[in-house]
């Protein structure tokens, strides 16, 4: 969860950063009006890195917008389940409360939630529980308020692990719901 969790945020550095570079350079070099300015001029000339600070901050704030409007971090649950029913915790109260703003915002954003189990018990077993928990938490979104056409469950059962299933702590991170928005 950790690598994934720091994966997604290299990533999103990565990007963002391409972004502040196209803006704050190649985009400043295509036009006549701005220039790239030395780096021993900029201590001589004031109004200069004014400019560059100002754009900077304005590059910053419409990261920030686009980030919070057009993108939702993905999230994993791997507890709150007695067999099929859920009980969010309250961690996920709060996410469950952002996710329902977001989604208003963004109509056409789409929540999948993908239900996995680890491969103890019968295939078919496993298909039946983890789309029981995929359902059990669609449920609790759509008692938030949050749009079934919004909404897509499915099931995955046993088919894509995390971990390993040979020990406890594995087949823990196995028994999983992934709440991705796309």
């Amino acid at each position: 969860m950790k690598i994934k969790i720091a994966a997604l945020l290299s990533l999103t550095l990565w990007i963002f950063g391409g972004l502040y570079f196209y803006t704050s350079v190649v985009k400043k070099n295509r036009t006549s009006k701005h220039r790239l300015v030395a780096s021993n001029q900029l201590s001589t000339n004031e109004t200069t890195v004014n400019e560059l600070i100002d754009d900077s901050t304005s590059v910053v704030q419409t990261i920030d917008s686009l980030s919070n409007r057009n993108t939702f971090v993905p999230k994993t649950i791997n507890t709150g389940f007695n067999l099929t029913d859920f009980t969010p915790d309250e961690d996920l109260k709060a996410y469950a409360n952002q996710l329902h703003d977001f989604l208003m915002d963004n109509p056409k954003k789409i929540l999948h939630i993908i239900g996995h189990t680890d491969s103890v018990g019968d295939d078919e077993v496993n298909r039946w529980v983890s789309e029981q928990r995929a359902n059990s938490v669609k449920k609790y979104f759509t008692d938030l308020g949050i749009k079934q056409t919004q909404i897509i469950a499915t099931a995955k059962g046993e088919t894509e692990p995390i971990a390993t299933n040979s020990t406890i702590e594995g087949r823990q991170k196995n028994r999983r719901i992934e709440l991705l928005i796309k």
